[in-house]
Parts: structure tokens; C-alpha cells; sequence
């Protein structure tokens, strides 16, 4: 599992945590040695142990941020827990084993014990991946001083290339005035991997049914509530003051895929379908018959996927006294279809709004976006694929370390590193297979 932006399902995010104290003792013992370590100033270091979900909350995004710029042995050890702790509950997947695996032996752990504990994680049974868990944690405790200590072995002298784990240093103008159509392109594709990856995964929901008859069952409401807030993320514009020139992802997908840079035009053209698909969905706009309890009306609403999708996430990401904005544009919605209400009765009824639109059509659609964010990603993935396969040179002094030559377009510091993030989450394939949607779900709305 890859490092993220730290929008992950809080109970995750725990496990995730609760995992890498276990396998660093230096945590627990010299807190303040380990906030050094990874670069947390003074001022902005948390108390340890925590005594709340939010602390841990809070915690796990310092630590998710910090250790991408930290020691090698801290980052690899922390994506090692992001894959371990679903690995020990769900099984190893079989698209993610040769990452995982790498991601031992760059700590030290033999061919052979790797693969025992690899196979172990397969099994269905519980027990034997728990136990291959245990012998991995048991490993890292023991060889945590000689881990901790080790470096990166030094880059190959190539200035086009950046050794795993060699971090950049970002100039504080992270826009340049010169910058590329490459390095726009590599930018806005690692924020879209990034999003769908938080949205579309198993700590979300479960993928229930088989051939072409599947459906998403969020794990609880809490996780439905996630999903929509983190979906109205990605239906709307990147921030103003951004890397890059403020768009919609899939806007910015549109663009690439009509003069793609990095990848190729002939291997663009399954994005291209699928970004199209999906925009086209969206902009749909569907009659949907809802009672307005609060203020006793009854709506026969005119309103395009992408508007409801968006407005139910606003609702569920924020109180009532921050919803004006999304009020007075239920209010224009309203009138469209021919009732007309003032802002107190359109803040009112956002209530009814929130329970007809996130609680019953997101649950219906939500496995028809999902079938569609999926299809996007694999498509990044193939259009990516051999420039990926291309751009990987493996290290010449002992055969774990590697390197990526970086596409000859990229001009800032801030879209190399985006580069190394981004071939690095490509190196194997989405290790959620593809899948089709009941056509009982496509029906309505």
C-alpha cells in the first residue's frame, strides 16, 4: 500500500499505526529520538502514547507526511505496515506480492525467508497469515537498530536518475513560470491515482457477487460517509494555489489524453474511453421524486449526477451553519423544477436532500462509480505501463536497489519527485481486478 495524502478510513489509519509501533520498539522508548528521526519539528510534536481516535488520526497523517521525506528504512517500513495489516486480514493479493516482497529484501530479509512468509500471507487460512505476520514484526524487531542505520545505496551518477528513497529538495515555488506540459501531465495523474486509490479499495466497502453481477456494500455508514466526501474531492476543481493550473481531475485526464506527453497517443486510447464514460454518466441529468419533510413539499427534482454527487458529499462533510453556499444552489435547483422556496427553507430542507440522495442513490450508484474509477485506474496503469517498464534500472551494486530514469520533459524538482511517487505506485497492477456491475444497478437515477 502506498504512501497518501492521509485520507484513509480512521480505523485503518489505527491499525496502520498500531503496527509500525509495534514493529519499531524505538517509538515507545525514545519518542522524541523517533519524532527527530523523521523530521517533526519540536513545536509540532505530538504526545505520545495517544488517548483518542483523533489523536491517532492526527498522528498517523504526521507521520504519513513525514516519512516521505525520512530515513529510507522509516519510509519503507511504513508502506510496509500499509500492506501488512490488509494482508493479515484479507489475504495477499497476488498483483502486490513482488512489491511486498521487495520492500523486505531492501530491508534485509532473505530470498527465502521472503517467500515463506509470502506464501503464508496467500492462504485462506487466518491463522497462517497471522503467523507469517508475527514472523515479519518479529524479524523488524530484531534487526531494527541495523535497519535504522542503514542508507540507500548511492544513485547511479546519471543525473536523469533518482534512486528509491532519494528525496528531492522542493524549491518554494512549486508552479515554475516555465513549467512543462510533462510536468503538468505527471502531476495531475499522481493526484488521480492518489484519489482513486483513497476512494476505490477494501478497506471502504466489500465487492460482493460474481461475473458480470457485482455490487459495492460500503463496511458501515461511516465508511459511506467517507467515500462521498472523498468523492466530492475529486469531482471538483484542484486548488487554486496549487502545483498546477486549478481543474477538475477529470478535466485534466480529457487533456492529457488529446496530446498525451508521458505516455503514448496509441495508449491513451483506453483512458480516453474510459475518462469519457464516465464524465458523460455524470453530466446526465435524471428526475428524481423527493418529499421535503421540513418544509412539506414535494419535488419532482431535475439535477445531472455530478450535482447531487457533490452537494450530498458537501452535506455529509459539513455542519448545517456551513452550508449556505450549498443551500442557495439547492434553491436554483429547486426552482428549476418549478417550486419556489427562500434560502431558510432550502437550508431546512437539505436534511431530506442528505437522506434521499447519500443515504438511498448513493448507495445504489455507489458500485457503478466505482466500476467506473476502477476502469480509470487499470486504463492509467496500461497507459503508463511501458514507460514505467522503460524507465526502471535496477542498481548494479547488489541487485535490490533501483532507480527510475525520468521522462526528459520534467523541469522542476516538485514533478521528478511526483515522477518517483508516481512509477513507483505503477510498478505493479491495481490489485483490485477489474469488475461489472449488476445491470440492476443502471437502471434508475
Amino acid at each position: 500500500m502506498s504512501l497518501n495524502d492521509g485520507r484513509k478510513p480512521r480505523k485503518l489509519m489505527e491499525a496502520d499505526l498500531r503496527e509500525f509501533v509495534r514493529l519499531s520498539p524505538l517509538i515507545e522508548t525514545q519518542w522524541a529520538q523517533f519524532c527527530t528521526l523523521i523530521g517533526i519539528a519540536k513545536n509540532e510534536r505530538p504526545s505520545w502514547p495517544p488517548t483518542s481516535v483523533d489523536d491517532w488520526f492526527a498522528l498517523w497523517r504526521i507521520i504519513n507526511a513525514a516519512a516521505k521525506s525520512a530515513p529510507w528504512s522509516v519510509s519503507v517500513i511504513w508502506r510496509l505496515c500499509g500492506g501488512l495489516v490488509p494482508a493479515e486480514m484479507l489475504g495477499m493479493p497476488e498483483e502486490t506480492e513482488t512489491l511486498f516482497c521487495e520492500m523486505l529484501a531492501e530491508l534485509g530479509m532473505s530470498e527465502h525467508e521472503c517467500g515463506q512468509v509470502i506464501s503464508q500471507l496467500r492462504t485462506e487460512s487466518i491463522e497462517t497469515r497471522a503467523k507469517a505476520g508475527t514472523i515479519i514484526k518479529v524479524w523488524l524487531e530484531e534487526n531494527w537498530i541495523s535497519i535504522s542505520r542503514s542508507r540507500v545505496p548511492k544513485p547511479p551518477s546519471n543525473t536523469a536518475l533518482q534512486s528509491d528513497g532519494l528525496r528531492l529538495q522542493l524549491s518554494a515555488n512549486v508552479m515554475p513560470d516555465n513549467q512543462t506540459q510533462s510536468d503538468r501531465e505527471v502531476i495531475y495523474l499522481l493526484g488521480v491515482w492518489e484519489a482513486i486509490e483513497n476512494l476505490v479499495n477494501f478497506a471502504l466497502f466489500d465487492l460482493l457477487g460474481d461475473g458480470e453481477n457485482r455490487q459495492v456494500i460500503f463496511k458501515d455508514s461511516a465508511h459511506q460517509t467517507l467515500f462521498n466526501i472523498l468523492l466530492v474531492d475529486f469531482l471538483s476543481p484542484t486548488d487554486s494555489k496549487g502545483p498546477v493550473p486549478s481543474k477538475e481531475y477529470l478535466g485534466a485526464l480529457q487533456e492529457i489524453v488529446k496530446e498525451p506527453s508521458i505516455g503514448s497517443k496509441c495508449s491513451a486510447t483506453e483512458l480516453d474511453n474510459a475518462v469519457t464514460e464516465f464524465v458523460a454518466w455524470l453530466d446526465t441529468e435524471v428526475t428524481v421524486d423527493v418529499w421535503l419533510a421540513s418544509i412539506a413539499k414535494q419535488v419532482e427534482l431535475r439535477i445531472t449526477r455530478k450535482q447531487f454527487l457533490r452537494m450530498a458529499g458537501n452535506t455529509s462533510k459539513h455542519n448545517f451553519l456551513r452550508l449556505a453556499r450549498v443551500a442557495e444552489s439547492f434553491k436554483k435547483i429547486v426552482a428549476k423544477s418549478g417550486v419556489t422556496i427562500d434560502s431558510g427553507e432550502a437550508l431546512l430542507a437539505l436534511s431530506d436532500f442528505h437522506a434521499r440522495f447519500h443515504t438511498d442513490i448513493l448507495n445504489y450508484h455507489s458500485s457503478t462509480v466505482c466500476e467506473f474509477l476502477n476502469n480509470i485506474r487499470w486504463a492509467m496503469f496500461h497507459y503508463l505501463t511501458e514507460e514505467v517498464r522503460s524507465a526502471y534500472v535496477p542498481s548494479s551494486d547488489d541487485g535490490l536497489g533501483y532507480a527510475w530514469r525520468l521522462p526528459a520533459g520534467l523541469s522542476s524538482p516538485y514533478s521528478k519527485e511526483c515522477a518517483w511517487e508516481l512509477f513507483n505506485a505503477l510498478r505493479s497492477p491495481p490489485y483490485m481486478l477489474k469488475f461489472r456491475v449488476s445491470r440492476w444497478l443502471k437502471l434508475r437515477y
